[in-house]
């Protein structure tokens, strides 16, 4: 090893010792947010925080490797350490105020701090002096002892210079200054998992929030979140005039809005007593609705569904509201739709106090669970729907059967939908009590595989497409999951709700088609059977749960109930930095620069025939519901007014 590539490691292991005494600190100072938690989960919180301390640390600390380990000059003068070390001692002092500052806020808003130094820093210098009123000996204490580890560091750092020889050799250099530049690659992505680390992966190793919020460290989350695009807030009009038209467009028969600090808090009350029923989301990957059920010359490849659609009530107008299965989930478990540039999954509004699905069901004794049948890291579903409350999540890792690997395994994403639809519904013989379980599939997707033992079955010669056999073969899996619940005692007492994640090979040039996805509320004796031609999407899954179950609750779902037709609904998607918000009978897009346009999609569904001349007031209503729903939802995700803290 060269001399400074040695100066670099015995720096790394003395910060990443800082960083464990602050989480420490950060423990005792919030201890009452760990009460109940098992000492294990504590344990294990300072084991997976060094890989999040590992990844802040190396960004931070960037310019300083580059200075300390550059190949030139290979004998570093004196004034260039000095210059080095005054470069590493405002990077960490930055970091560790970072994470004294948190020891304060973290009550304020229960998460780490994310994206305030950079949108709200004036808020920050406000709340400072408060701070240091209300925690002096813990502001005092903490500069004092950031100036004792400054002067340690300082001593150690030249200690070190003296004790290591000076390196010499171009060739040497190069090499360890490459091994460093592949160790902080790996560090910044948190290791060798599929899929780069994610702020939410925090949340996965225990069932109590506050333990992801130990995990991480605010120097990670704030400079990640400094590289990720910004998600502004879309103004348009006065607030209250914004909040006034979102909240018509979602309230239900049963709502009373709370507050006017949260758009979209809001208390229902349903009559009738509530119902425990056990809820089953089957979220089907890619399932367009143009492709299922009965085509133009009668052929369909979806029998199963076709025949469970029968005996529920099936919605023949739902949109997904992205294209995305990263979307899709937040859309779903937390009723927030994909309005943003990027997913909500593995960004800077990721940590967001969310009202989940699962928060709202474990209120009322549900156990809550999440099953995708890839790998956990994949997609961040793992993290996210533990943030949502869905504190029990099984993927392949999780999977007992004992079939050969070709039968078991598609060879890419994971576990074949077959196996792992009854693998999840084995896991629910096991509940005590109510249960909702999210099952997210992986078919119809490439590589399109379907197991050996039935790729007879699955042949044709119809001249269907790989995507559309393996449709099929997700039916038929979806038709194995159902035979095996209807041989349990908790089938009559559930409700499944069945739909798509997003759509893929939809009609070419229709808009509205590659939105298209189907969703069918299946409980014989439950729900009606019924087909519903009303407009409905993604966000109003979670108040239709809330609707069937009657249960009573404060929410922020930016939904409604699919059953509550008292007004009409509305859906909003985004596809090529358009927005588009569809009404029952047209559909507005626009740019929101100006250009907007009004369409007839049932009968122009490719968006060609311009409208807005002819109807000019539905024009300017759909216009400003779009403009309004907009700001309404950013102005409640990116400022965090989802749900208060105090609640």
């Amino acid at each position: 090893m060269t001399k400074y590539f040695k100066m670099t490691l015995g720096a790394g292991v003395g910060l990443l010792i800082i960083y464990a005494i602050m989480r420490a600190a950060f423990l005792f100072v919030h201890r009452e947010y760990f009460v109940g938690v098992p000492t294990t989960d504590i344990a294990m919180a300072f084991v997976h925080a060094l890989r999040f301390d590992l990844a802040g640390l190396i960004i931070l600390n960037i310019p300083v490797m580059i200075l300390l380990n550059a190949p030139l000059p290979q004998i570093k003068p004196r004034w260039w350490k000095r210059i080095t070390f005054v470069i590493f001692a405002l990077a960490n002092t930055a970091g560790f105020l970072l994470n004294l500052a948190d020891l304060g806020y973290y009550p304020n808003v229960q998460r780490r701090i994310i994206f305030e130094p950079f949108d709200q820093t004036e808020h920050l210098l406000v709340c400072f002096p408060g701070w240091v009123e209300e925690f002096p000996l813990l502001i005092f204490g903490g500069f004092a002892v950031l100036g004792l580890l400054m002067w340690m560091l300082a001593i150690g750092a030249r200690r070190l210079d003296r004790a290591f020889e000076e390196t010499t050799g171009i060739w040497r250099t190069h090499i360890w200054a490459a091994v460093l530049i592949v160790i902080c690659g790996l560090g910044i992505r948190g290791g060798l998992q599929d899929g780069i680390m994610r702020p939410a992966d925090a949340f996965s190793y225990s069932t109590h929030t506050a333990v992801g919020d130990l995990t991480l460290n605010s120097t990670y989350t704030v400079l990640l979140n400094g590289f990720l695009p910004s998600f502004p807030v879309m103004k348009s009009m006065p607030e209250d005039e914004a909040v006034g038209i979102a909240r018509a467009l979602v309230s239900g028969r049963d709502d009373t809005w709370l507050d006017a600090a949260h758009p979209f808090l809001r208390e229902t009350k349903p009559e009738g007593e509530p119902r425990k029923l056990n809820v089953v989301i089957l979220m089907q990957e890619s399932w367009t609705a143009a492709n299922v059920g009965p085509d133009e010359k009668g052929i369909s490849r979806t029998p199963h569904f076709d025949a469970l659609a029968a005996q529920g009530a099936l919605f023949t107008n739902f949109l997904a509201t992205s294209q995305r299965s990263s979307e899709a989930v937040p859309s779903v478990i937390t009723a927030v739709p994909a309005i943003f540039r990027r997913p909500i999954i593995g960004s800077r509004i990721e940590l967001v106090r969310y009202r989940g699905m699962g928060d709202i069901l474990r209120e009322h004794g549900y156990t809550c669970s999440f099953h995708h049948g890839a790998s956990p890291t994949i997609e961040g579903f793992r993290g996210f729907s533990k943030l949502a409350g869905f504190h029990h999540y099984y993927s392949r890792d999780d999977y007992d059967g004992e079939e050969e690997a070709e039968e078991r395994n598609d060879g890419k994403w994971g576990i074949f939908d077959h196996l792992f639809y009854r693998h999840a519904a084995r896991t629910f013989d096991a509940v005590d009590g109510p249960f909702a379980g999210v099952i997210f599939g992986l078919s119809p997707h490439d590589p399109y595989r379907i197991p050996p033992s039935l790729a007879k079955q699955f042949e044709t010669d119809t001249g269907d497409t790989a995507y559309q056999r393996h449709l099929r073969y997700s039916d038929y899996a979806l038709h194995q999951f159902f035979e095996y619940a209807r041989t349990r005692p908790w089938f009559e007492n559930t409700i499944f709700l069945i739909t798509a994640d997003h759509t893929r090979f939809a009609p070419p040039g229709s808009l509205y088609e590659s939105f298209h996805v189907p969703l069918l509320v299946y409980a014989p004796g439950l729900v009606e059977p019924a087909v519903r031609s009303e407009l409905t999407s993604h966000v109003d899954m979670l108040p239709t749960v809330i609707d069937l179950l009657r249960l009573p609750t404060t929410h922020a779902s930016m939904g409604l109930s699919v059953f509550d037709q008292a007004h009409p609904h509305r859906a909003v998607v985004k596809r090529s930095g358009r927005y588009v918000i569809f009404g029952e009978t047209y559909a507005l897009q626009s740019d929101l620069h100006g250009t907007e346009a009004l369409y007839a999609y049932k009968e122009d569904s490719r968006f060609e025939t311009d409208l807005a001349a002819k109807h000019p007031e539905v024009f300017a209503r759909l216009s400003r519901e779009l403009h309004a729903w907009l700001q309404g939802v950013s102005t409640a995700v990116v400022e965090d007014r989802m749900w208060p803290a105090a609640r």
